[in-house]
């Protein structure tokens, strides 16, 4: 315990030695949001940063003429250090707190999630797939102490923090008009934002704080560690997915990393079916849907020894270990592929000790949490303007979420012909496409779908033909043809993964622009999500018309 403050020291003064600037950190991180270049504007295309933190400009220059042998030595030094520290407890560490994450079902409430926050970072949405490199000496710390705990299922939250994204999808060009963020960053009104350093000692907001400051971000998105890769070099190399959202109930620390207990927020219609409890809807969603929506056994596609393998290995070897698979990982997260069905992946989530979930460990007075009705009252989470409109002028008339949604996929049928990438569509989005819809004649995506499915079944029927067991994780096959999966959690799935397909901002448009994604993020239904979905392809539909 005593050697705990020394060890602290010696780690921070190797970070300053290192020529890579933090040895214990690593480089920004960089997400392909969509494989296919065709399915992006036509300006030059950028990595599209989900940013654990971004390297400097004068870090790219490598060793700096450094000796590889030294830099190796170096290396293997802090990582003997980081397990010497990491062994230790949390009191020994100066963590005297209880900070382990922990998700009540009872309430809905996740207890000490560790939160990521970066400005002029993306907002992640539900369904999205991405790469993750730590940098940061703060969230490498963060990522270290998660990692090492002893959690099955490791859960941090995303959160902005500011209301400006970088951009909406991979190069997404700049709005034609200057906004008030902008020019208060000191950006030319047409220049593309560039990332900044975290500061770890802006505000965490709560959702009460949002009455005063309509710019605080507490909506943000509960991230899944499915697997991570310790680079040569420092970085933490993390496949990460989004699963859901929540909002910020209270703030528990900023230093040396965020803590918050947050509220899980499900969308409108899964209270209601839930008995208009945010609890049940959350313990739903967790124990009965998940498993079969994320699939858990997603891991890089490298050769390990072991589940437990903790190999240090260089970027270079990790890449041409797993090749063109890697391409696969990005940008949706695949259904699970691993069960016959929904209810057998229920089961199993059911039976299983994620380590994460507890019920009624916490005693918590269940009227101090809000209700979803008084965040929308304070503008926390919001239905779209036109959407709002529509229900108060004339209810009766609105159009059900169904209605919507063939609508939706009609739109974008329509925007991948114009484009003329119809062929080369994402099968995990085409995979959403209901079934037994009235298409106009010329909706060309059922019939790629159908296509897909005619391959899938004949490679099945290949396989068991030459005696083999089916792989059906490569394959392609319907959500809809899950009969115990509910219509609303498919179309909330599409709701915010269709967006991807965007390219660049409509200008003077109230969502195609940069805080689309965080628009999506704050919309209290799925219907009113698809609404804004359909709003969004409208626009884009229209400017490509023209």
């Amino acid at each position: 315990a005593q050697t705990m403050p020394l060890l602290s020291s010696i780690i921070t003064l190797l970070s300053l030695l290192s020529p890579t600037e933090a040895l214990l950190s690593c480089a920004g991180s960089y997400q392909a949001s969509f494989q296919d270049a065709q399915y992006v504007s036509r300006v030059p295309r950028r990595p599209d940063p989900w940013i654990l933190s971004m390297s400097r400009e004068d870090d790219e220059g490598g060793d700096n003429g450094n000796d590889s042998s030294d830099e190796n030595r170096r290396m293997s030094d802090v990582r003997a250090v980081q397990n010497m520290f990491y062994s230790s407890t949390t009191e020994n560490r100066g963590d005297s707190t209880n900070t382990s994450p922990r998700l009540d079902y009872e309430t809905g409430i996740f207890h000490n999630l560790f939160l990521w926050r970066e400005k002029m970072g993306y907002t992640e949405l539900p369904g999205r797939s991405l790469l993750g490199f730590v940098k940061d000496p703060s969230y490498t710390h963060m990522f270290e102490t998660l990692l090492r705990s002893n959690n099955e299922n490791l859960y941090f939250g995303q959160l902005r923090l500011d209301d400006e994204d970088v951009g909406i999808n991979v190069n997404a060009a700049s709005p034609g008009s200057s906004s008030s963020s902008s020019s208060s960053l000191g950006r030319d009104k047409n220049s593309r934002p560039r990332p900044y350093e975290t500061d770890m000692n802006a505000p965490l907001y709560s959702w009460k704080d949002r009455a005063k400051d309509t710019s605080g971000v507490v909506v943000g998105t509960l991230m899944r560690i499915n697997d991570h890769v310790r680079l040569d070099d420092g970085r933490l190399m993390l496949l990460l997915h989004a699963m859901e959202r929540f909002v910020v109930l209270e703030p528990k620390r900023k230093l040396p990393y965020a803590i918050a207990d947050v509220m899980m927020l499900p969308d409108e219609e899964e209270i209601i079916a839930s008995g208009n409890t945010v609890g049940s809807a959350v313990k739903q969603t967790f124990c009965r849907w998940n498993k079969f929506e994320y699939d858990d056994a997603i891991r890089f596609p490298i050769k390990r020894h072991g589940e437990r393998d903790g190999r240090i290995m260089a970027l270079n070897d990790v890449l041409m270990s797993g090749g063109d698979a890697f391409g696969s990982l990005l940008p949706f997260v695949p259904y699970s592929s691993h069960y016959q069905d929904v209810q057998e992946a229920s089961t199993k989530s059911n039976a299983s000790k994620d380590g994460i979930g507890v019920t009624g460990e916490y005693d918590s007075d269940i009227s101090t949490y809000p209700k979803v009705s008084e965040l929308v009252e304070r503008d926390v989470i919001r239905e779209v303007e036109s959407f709002s409109l529509g229900c108060e002028a004339n209810p009766m008339n609105m159009p059900d979420a169904d209605e919507i949604e063939r609508d939706l996929w009609i739109l974008i049928d329509e925007y991948v012909q114009l484009r003329g990438v119809t062929n080369v569509f994402p099968k995990h989005l085409l995979a959403l496409l209901p079934k037994n819809i009235a298409w106009p004649e010329d909706f060309a995506l059922e019939k790629l779908a159908s296509i897909y499915s005619g391959m899938a079944l004949a490679e099945r029927g290949d396989e068991v033909a030459n005696g083999k067991l089916a792989d059906t994780s490569g394959s392609f096959a319907r959500v809809t043809d899950q009969i115990d999966y509910p219509n609303q959690r498919r179309q909330k799935r599409l709701s915010y993964a269709c967006t991807v397909l965007l390219g660049g901002p409509v200008n003077d448009h109230p969502l195609l622009n940069r805080t689309m994604r965080r628009r999506l993020l704050e919309v209290p239904s799925t219907k009113g999500r698809l609404w804004a979905a359909k709003e969004l392809f409208e626009a884009c539909n229209l400017q490509f018309r023209r």
